[in-house]
């Protein structure tokens, strides 16, 4: 008989046991952009995890209020932007009165596939008895006389 008991499996048992040991280590283990983050010049970007403590945004100074706050010089890579904002460096307003220049053959033809090259949603049943032909019957060929066929 198959064994049906789902919580006493023991390989459950151990994997219930490793999540409720180790809380917190999914927020501590996620994977994220990496150690050594570049400065992104994007005011889009929202800066997390690492990053924050660069610009000292996470730091509670409230409970060090006595303690002289020692900041230490980090060196920061600037990385430019993968994809620019359109909607700030080209607005809408720039092209709106502008007319299109751009008249080009497209690279495939649009009307290309509109052509079906084959019959397509055809029933062969229907096609069978529309092409079908009726022939004869010859006794003589498959030896068969008159009385035999009836």
């Amino acid at each position: 008989m198959a064994f049906t008991r789902f919580g006493d499996d023991p390989l459950r048992i151990q994997k219930k046991l490793e999540e409720s040991m180790s809380i917190g280590h999914y927020h501590l283990d996620t994977p994220g952009p990496g150690v050594n983050i570049p400065y992104y010049e994007n005011p889009q970007i929202r800066q997390h995890r690492w990053s924050q403590q660069t610009e000292g945004v996470s730091r509670d100074n409230f409970f060090k209020i006595d303690m002289q706050q020692q900041n230490t010089q980090i060196k920061n890579s600037n990385a430019q932007p993968f994809a620019m904002d359109t909607r700030s460096s080209y607005p809408a307003w720039m092209y709106k009165d502008q007319e299109i220049t751009r008249w080009e053959v497209p690279i495939l033809p649009p009307l290309a596939k509109k052509e079906k090259v084959f019959p397509e949603n055809v029933q062969t049943r229907i096609l069978e008895k529309d092409y079908y032909i009726a022939k004869p019957i010859s006794y003589i060929e498959n030896g068969w006389t008159s009385h035999q066929a009836r």
